[in-house]
């Protein structure tokens, strides 16, 4: 299945509504590991901001501190879409 991956920052101390859009990206996954994979919590992954003159050009790494899946079944009981925020902060 192709997983539509939403990544947004969270500073230290915020609002949980308060996050920025980091980067959006596709990725291919089995159907079970959009619940427990990719990026689970704790993980330290690096990013590169989609807006490199706002934020620069090397990836920066971030801890992941929150996984907000969501799927859309079909008639046939399988999956026609997917989705995955991925709520990161500093390290």
């Amino acid at each position: 299945m192709e997983l539509y991956i939403n990544y947004k920052y969270r500073a230290p101390g915020a609002h949980l509504h308060e996050v920025t859009t980091i980067t959006t990206t596709t990725m291919d996954v089995e159907d079970s590991e959009i619940w427990t994979n990719p990026h689970p919590v704790g993980d330290v992954i690096p990013l590169r901001a989609d807006e490199p003159e706002k934020y620069g050009e090397q990836p920066k790494e971030y801890r992941v501190v929150q996984r907000i899946p969501m799927i859309a079944p079909t008639r046939d009981s399988g999956y026609s879409m997917a989705a995955l925020t991925v709520i990161v902060t500093d390290p």
